[in-house]
């Protein structure tokens, strides 16, 4: 029937008494009471879903996990997390969402954009399910990224969900008005992370990074005004240098506007689009690029300068508040006014002076630092005893 929710098969779930094991987990999970029954609400389960792969994923090794999204998911899902999908409908996902909650009764209920935790609201009115005490609510952006129409959204959202997680310092920093004031005495911010293990199996299986008498940056991000592309394409231009090559990861409506660009500066030769492709790939790309650059005009905590990092990729970045909170961890890292075309040519041209054993290095230590401050196994800790400590089972 249209618009009727799918739910993939679950493995049998682990007692209530007994955790499941962990292996190379961090033995925090093995240690506890039980696992906890967590209903993950978000748009989508795809390769570029923070909340599927830093959430869902990681979170299932230890705990029973069950994922509501708005529209189907583009990537397989584990078997024992049970997937509620609708058909991209706002009927269609109210109708999962009110499925989610008959299943079982939840520990925790955790959503991740406005709209999903809006209509969770309301198909929890709806059917009178008395769940809002062991909500959670994450915020994955900074404030000016919010459009009005998310704004109203977000008015009930901070009002009735028990608790707002930030995604970064800068985040919550950002937050004013009434969205502050409703958030107060129940926000924590938690930096998102990143999957380090995953990066290191890949380029464990990857040739070493061979010298090359080009100079490639890596630019990611969707091709939107507040990602700021066409700044790197000016930056590219103005570099007046034949051995730089700049590598585009990503789609957007602006993606007509560049190509007219490029044509217009002349870059039809520096320029590659790599298009939407899987982590595996992008982690290939920033581990064979001399370079990250990011022109965003503001962003919540961008993985993907996360990412760069931690695939030892050294980073010109735009001077917003949550670049300034990764970079206070890696003085390595420069930053510029998103739109001082100029600035950014100078700090680039100060990494491709640089030796290659020099650029090596200062890679290396991005690698440690990153590490130290941002892995997945951090992060999702942090949650598990934020989960923990609002659900009152410690």
């Amino acid at each position: 029937m249209k618009n009727m929710a799918i739910t993939q098969p679950r493995h049998q779930s682990p007692s209530d008494d007994q955790a499941r094991p962990v292996p190379g987990k961090p033995t925090a999970c093995a240690e506890l009471h039980r696992p906890l029954r967590v209903l993950q609400i978000f748009q989508r389960a795809g390769v570029t879903s923070a909340p599927y792969n830093e959430h869902v994923l990681p979170l299932n090794t230890c705990h029973d996990v069950t994922a509501c999204t708005y529209a189907p998911a583009t990537v397989p899902v584990p078997d024992n997390v049970t997937m509620f999908s609708a058909d991209g409908t706002l009927s269609g996902f109210c109708r999962a969402i009110r499925a989610a909650l008959r299943e079982r009764q939840y520990d925790v209920i955790h959503a991740h954009d406005a709209l999903s935790a809006f209509l969770f609201l309301l198909a929890a009115f709806f059917t009178r399910a008395k769940v809002t005490r062991n909500t959670i609510f994450t915020v994955h952006s900074s404030f000016d990224r919010i459009l009005f129409k998310r704004w109203l959204l977000l008015l009930p959202v901070f009002a009735a969900f028990g608790k707002i997680v930030f995604c970064c310092r800068a985040s919550e920093n950002s937050f004013r008005g009434v969205l502050r004031y409703l958030s107060r005495n129940k926000s924590r911010a938690i930096s998102n992370g990143v999957d380090f293990q995953r990066i290191d199996r890949f380029l464990e299986s990857r040739p070493a990074k061979s010298p090359s008498d080009t100079f490639t940056m890596i630019w990611i991000g969707r091709f939107i005004p507040l990602k700021n592309p066409e700044t790197i394409l000016r930056v590219c231009h103005a570099l007046q240098c034949e051995t730089v090559r700049l590598v585009l990861v990503g789609e957007g409506p602006l993606r007509a506007a560049m190509d007219a660009e490029i044509s217009a500066l002349g870059l039809d030769s520096k320029v590659t689009f790599a298009g939407v492709i899987p982590r595996e790939e992008v982690f290939a790309s920033l581990s064979k690029a001399d370079l990250f650059v990011s022109t965003s005009t503001t962003e919540g905590l961008p993985v993907a300068v996360v990412e760069a990092l931690a695939c030892g990729c050294p980073s010109v970045l735009s001077d917003i508040p949550s670049h300034r909170e990764i970079a206070e961890t890696e003085p390595s890292i420069r930053l510029v006014n998103p739109t001082d075309v100029e600035g950014f040519v100078g700090a680039i041209q100060a990494f491709m002076e640089m030796p290659v054993s020099e650029r090596s290095a200062v890679g290396e230590q991005c690698k440690m630092s990153t590490r130290a401050n941002y892995s997945l196994e951090v992060m999702t800790q942090k949650y598990e005893e934020f989960y923990r400590y609002n659900t009152q089972l410690s």
